[in-house]
């Protein structure tokens, strides 16, 4: 037994079914916005920090006086400071020894 479907009832059908694709397209498009929560200075800290280890890792990572002063436009005095009263072979920075580098 075959049902007849008219015309009108799959052209309401398919207004149904466009209407619920819309309906979460919009959906998923106002979720997926997320807001920023951090400050301006936090966005700026990521990309000088970003290019800090750039730097770091594209160079020599030994702890020298030499590599202190170019490393000095990315850190505050006092940590320049401090860092220049314990020269050591290891790399504060990311914690490993001189001599393996």
């Amino acid at each position: 037994m075959k049902l007849a479907v008219s015309g009108r009832q799959s052209a309401v059908g398919w207004r149904k079914i466009t209407f619920f694709c819309l309906l979460l397209a919009a959906y998923c498009s106002l979720s997926c916005s997320v807001p920023n929560l951090e400050s301006p200075e936090c966005t700026q800290a990521r990309r000088t920090l970003g290019e800090f280890y750039s730097n770091h890792f594209g160079n020599d990572m030994k702890f020298t006086p030499e590599n202190l002063r170019d490393r000095e436009k990315y850190l505050t005095t006092d940590l320049t400071r401090l860092l220049q009263k314990f020269l050591t072979d290891s790399d504060p920075f990311t914690l490993t020894p001189g001599d393996d580098l």
